[in-house]
């Protein structure tokens, strides 16, 4: 279900979900503001007045631009899911001038599926700055993937793995060094592998994942600022509080106060 977003000077995620199935009106529809939709399952097809109906498999990236008319659907009798976002972005507004992205160029495709998948619904549910910063940073990594192919299907399920470590239990007392070890290589060669493949160090890794976790529990828990900071591992409070209001743009009690404004205007 998709969620409305909140204005930031960097840009805002309007709605995002999962899909599946989706059928859209016939006829060429127009929005207002750049969607992206990377397809998990099943078969569609997608055309514009500028691109002939083109097959889209899983795996495959539409890049929606505001005010160009176009249409996707699954193909008669099949099915297909998605997982999307609605947006706005100067950044992609600077990339469009640049040439980086073009409308001429809808489709774009980038592999395996469920690493990708993972990359963007990890987007989903974070503050506002910290989801649209987080989906320009995921698709940046889209478009360098495809243009310079420097990454093989090896490299990625093994960051996979490495991320699966780091986000099962993101408190732990197993430092990155012996993680490094863990996966058979040197500290230094296993930092800049995870660095080339997912653009950040595992150490900022791990901590988004914390934070990440801290969300979770003030949405879903009664523990203090205090409780959370002890049962993910911070020495205490204060730094817990720096920790949060740096990764997340704003502190645990402006995150928690969002979540009080949300509910009453729910």
């Amino acid at each position: 279900m998709g969620s409305l977003g909140t204005h930031t000077g960097l840009g805002r995620i309007i709605a995002s979900g999962v899909l599946k199935d989706a059928v859209m009106a016939p006829g060429m529809r127009v929005l207002s503001s750049y969607t992206v939709v990377y397809v998990l399952d099943g078969r569609a097809w997608y055309r514009n007045p500028r691109v002939a109906e083109t097959p889209v498999r899983p795996g495959d990236l539409i890049l929606v631009f505001p005010n160009h008319p176009h249409h996707y659907n699954a193909r008669p009798g099949g099915h297909w899911k998605q997982i999307y976002f609605m947006f706005d972005s100067p950044m992609f507004d600077l990339w469009r001038a640049q040439g980086l992205i073009d409308p001429a160029r809808p489709i774009h495709h980038v592999e395996p599926v469920e690493f990708w998948f993972k990359r963007f619904d990890s987007v989903r549910g974070k503050a506002p700055v910290v989801e649209i910063l987080a989906l320009q940073t995921i698709l940046a990594e889209v478009l360098l993937n495809e243009e310079a192919d420097s990454m093989s299907r090896h490299d990625l399920d093994w960051a996979a793995r490495v991320c699966s470590i780091l986000e099962k239990d993101p408190a732990s007392r197993t430092t990155i060094p012996e993680l490094a070890g863990k996966m058979g290589l040197e500290y230094e060669n296993f930092r800049k592998r995870f660095t080339r493949i997912m653009n950040q160090s595992p150490l900022q890794y791990r901590n988004r994942c914390l934070i990440d976790r801290a969300c979770r529990l003030m949405q879903e828990t009664n523990l203090t600022n205090k409780e959370i900071a002890y049962q993910l591992g911070f020495c205490d409070e204060f730094h817990f509080s720096h920790r949060f209001k740096k990764i997340a743009g704003r502190s645990p009690n402006e995150f928690r106060r969002s979540l009080s404004l949300k509910i009453k205007v729910g």
